[in-house]
């Protein structure tokens, strides 16, 4: 196998490594995944219960903020300098393909008008500032539509895009629903405080304020209010059945199946509330953090029975899942706790190189790689 060190003239600094054999494509094309923020890549089958304990870092890229992986790609917005950020492609072996320029992508005046929200869609990229939302060629640039609205987070469900925005610089703050196709607006909410949009059952489900003491649900189709929930709910789901993590009252919180207008149609207790990371949801079953048994995380059937538990400890700061396996990481000193999502079991505990914590830290799984994002570096690990 060969290294190879690659200075970028963006600031990007690559280490990379063949890893062999090719992979069957697969994506990680937003946050959480898709729409119903599963946070669970269902076709990638890379890494395995026999071969997590190798994996390692292959490349590493600095300066980078947001990160996504579409059509084989990965599409990051990176720090050119001066504040200046635009969008890269790199391929799974981490080597630039082409980048897009601030200049191309014009999100605004305001220095805050970097992007906020990468997806990827029909062979688009929809990036997201403060002031801009647009669709853009992934190679190119060349722009398809350009809305003046502003998102921090983005799902898209079919055609659809869903926004949300909490914003204290200046913004064009609200919720919408946007085609991908033309851009057209086809709903909105003209107000602040949006949290991430979650699909599921035709409902758009939205954390609402910056305390984020309720959740609001919409029609996805034509945005009319269906419910306001008085509780912070985490939401994932299926096809079939929303999920939600609840911070509850006197310090408690519970795990429960929700109706299409939020109604509780069962209850698991979860124990002190653990609201950094949200739930995943996999092969019919829940996996969040819990302080009920221990401070670790529980496996909850889809008709809330427990499963297993497994003591992880309380700084996990993201989880996500692939072929069986989940994926914790831990925000104190970068271990990667992997798990069989069957038993608990722990197969593996490997650790981020140069690993730093910075308010925020992400994993997702695609193209046979895992990837983590914590304090501007991207790292893909193989085994």
């Amino acid at each position: 196998m060969k290294r190879a060190l690659q200075a970028c003239v963006l600031s990007l600094a690559t280490l990379t490594m063949n890893f062999g054999a090719a992979v069957a494509a697969s994506d990680w094309p937003m946050t959480g995944h898709d729409a119903a923020s599963t946070y669970f890549n269902p076709v990638d089958s890379g890494i395995t219960v026999q071969n997590a304990g190798r994996l390692h870092s292959i490349w590493a890229a600095a300066g980078i903020t947001r990160a996504i992986v579409g059509s084989g790609r990965v599409y990051a917005a990176v720090n050119v300098g001066a504040g200046a950020v635009g969008v890269e492609a790199l391929d799974l072996n981490g080597r630039r393909l082409s980048v897009i320029t601030p200049q191309t992508l014009q999100l605004g005046t305001h220095r805050y008008d970097v992007p906020s929200a990468l997806a990827f869609s029909a062979g688009r990229l929809i990036v997201a500032s403060p002031s801009i939302l647009e669709a853009v060629n992934p190679a190119t640039g060349a722009r398809y539509w350009r809305d003046a609205i502003g998102a921090d987070s983005i799902s898209i469900d079919g055609d659809t895009i869903f926004t949300g925005q909490q914003c204290g610089a200046p913004c064009q703050a609200g919720s919408y629903a946007v085609s991908v196709s033309t851009g057209r607006i086809l709903w909105r909410h003209q107000e602040n405080g949006g949290g991430g949009p979650v699909v599921v059952l035709r409902r758009v489900f939205q954390r609402w304020g910056y305390a984020r003491g309720v959740t609001r649900i919409y029609d996805a189709a034509t945005g009319a209010m269906a419910a306001v929930l008085p509780y912070d709910a985490m939401v994932t789901g299926s096809t079939a059945a929303v999920f939600a993590d609840v911070a509850g009252p006197a310090g408690r919180s519970w795990l429960g199946r929700l109706s299409a207008t939020g109604k509780p149609l069962w209850k698991f207790d979860l124990g002190k509330p653990e609201r950094t990371v949200p739930p995943v949801y996999a092969y019919g079953t829940l996996f969040v953090l819990s302080h009920r048994i221990h401070p670790g995380v529980v496996a909850v059937s889809q008709t809330g029975t427990y499963r297993w538990g497994a003591y992880v400890g309380s700084n996990i700061s993201s989880v996500a899942c692939s072929n069986h396996l989940l994926f914790l990481l831990h925000r104190r000193n970068g271990k990667i706790d992997v798990l069989d999502t069957t038993t608990g079991r722990q197969v593996a505990r490997p650790a981020v190189p140069y690993f730093a914590y910075d308010h925020n830290a992400s994993l997702f799984v695609a193209g046979g790689t895992l990837f983590v994002l914590a304090k501007g570096t991207l790292t893909a690990m193989h085994p």
